[in-house]
């Protein structure tokens, strides 16, 4: 799976044509969970790493509408790619929230879709470790496990 603050939800934005928040231009560099779990356990096993906070992301830096893309390539998602404005956005995230409409967005998670997503690594990298899965293969990792558990 996929891991970068919303996982799955990306997904079932992208399967349920929820436009994207902005121009789609905003840097999403994003990590894979192997190779999350890689860096733990390297991390675990250095003197050097105790006490410190390390940054770890995937070597390939994408934008939002790259991997919006690529998801709805995996899935057989033919439809065009909607966008919205941040303002438009969040004003009407207020209002479902006003009226007490549910949605499977809020503000704070437009405030999270908009945002920059690109981290430096280095600290982690000077001490041996690398991220090694890419964006479409995560992608295509990650669009199996939900088939084979019936998310997708």
């Amino acid at each position: 799976i996929l891991v970068f603050g919303f996982g799955f939800l990306i997904f079932l934005l992208t399967k349920k044509n929820f436009p994207i928040i902005g121009s789609g231009k905003q840097a999403w560099q994003i990590i894979f969970i192997d190779d999350l779990v890689s860096a733990l356990v390297f991390a675990l096993g250095k003197e050097e790493c105790l006490g410190e906070t390390f940054l770890v992301a995937g070597q390939e830096k994408h934008s939002l509408q790259e991997l919006h893309d690529a998801i709805k390539k995996k899935l057989g998602i033919e439809r065009e790619t909607r966008h919205i404005a941040v303002w438009k956005a969040k004003l009407l995230a207020f209002f479902y929230s006003l009226i007490g409409k549910k949605s499977i967005v809020t503000a704070a998670h437009i405030e999270r879709l908009a945002r920059e997503r690109n981290y430096s690594t280095g600290k982690i990298e000077k001490l041996g470790w690398k991220a090694k899965t890419g964006m479409k293969e995560a992608i295509a990792k990650t669009v199996a496990e939900l088939r084979q558990n019936n998310q997708t």
